[in-house]
């Protein structure tokens, strides 16, 4: 066996093992309840999954977004916005700057944030983007 055949079968090899798939142990968001703190230091991600109390989740159906009513509103909820048509934004949950707390049932068509004392509700929405 010369050099190419072995380095051949290394490249095969690992391209099988890194082929698993690596979303198994990501839960979907819409299926798990929740009454827990974002801390402050929680990583600011846009990325597809994100860490809850040592879980992995994704909003891999649906997502949850807010109308704000005002821009000072939005101001508290997204800090550094300087202008936007409120009228035509949806705050998507995860935008929010932290610190805040989130209450969720499992596949509930509503999630409750509370920041600085007021409480926002999210409404649930169908996101095919997303599967």
């Amino acid at each position: 066996m010369n050099y190419r055949t072995f380095f051949l079968i290394i490249v095969v090899c690992l391209f099988v093992f890194n082929c698993k798939e690596n979303n198994k142990d990501i839960r979907d968001f819409n299926n798990y309840s929740f009454d827990t703190m974002i801390p402050n230091d929680w990583p600011y991600t846009h990325s597809y999954k994100f860490k809850i109390n040592n879980a992995y989740y994704a909003d891999k159906t649906y997502s949850f977004y807010y109308h704000p009513q005002n821009l000072a509103e939005l101001k508290s909820l997204l800090p550094g916005i300087i202008y936007v048509d409120v009228n035509e934004y949806s705050l998507y949950w995860r935008y929010v700057d932290p610190p805040y707390k989130i209450i969720k049932k499992a596949n509930s068509d509503t999630l409750i944030l509370i920041k600085e004392g007021k409480q926002f509700i999210f409404k649930r929405v169908y996101d095919p983007a997303r599967q």
